[in-house]
């Protein structure tokens, strides 16, 4: 079994913490042959760019910005879908916060 578990050369997994500390304490070397699924990765950083998204507005319109106000729509488009009507606004927030 020792032996089967040090020829493993890859592991896909999503990133469920449980999954990686099973692999992690039962196959040799795992560290370096966890490979994670791109969905669950996508997921994870969209979750990510949505929550600094929501917080962002609010931390400036406390300061008294409201630079991002109605700007919602703007940062769900990915650059290369994005309207050319809001690309020069999309631009120039970038340069300026």
């Amino acid at each position: 079994m020792t032996e089967q578990l040090a020829g493993v050369a890859a592991i896909a997994m999503d990133l469920w913490k449980p999954y990686g500390q099973s692999t992690l304490a039962q196959v040799p070397g795992a560290a370096g042959k966890i490979v994670h699924d791109p969905f669950h990765l996508v997921k994870a950083m969209n979750a990510a760019v949505n929550e600094v998204r929501q917080s962002e507005p609010r931390r400036l319109q406390a300061q008294g910005d409201d630079l991002l106000k109605r700007t919602r729509q703007l940062w769900l488009y990915g650059m290369e879908n994005v309207p050319a009507w809001e690309a020069r606004r999309k631009i120039g927030l970038k340069v300026t916060v």
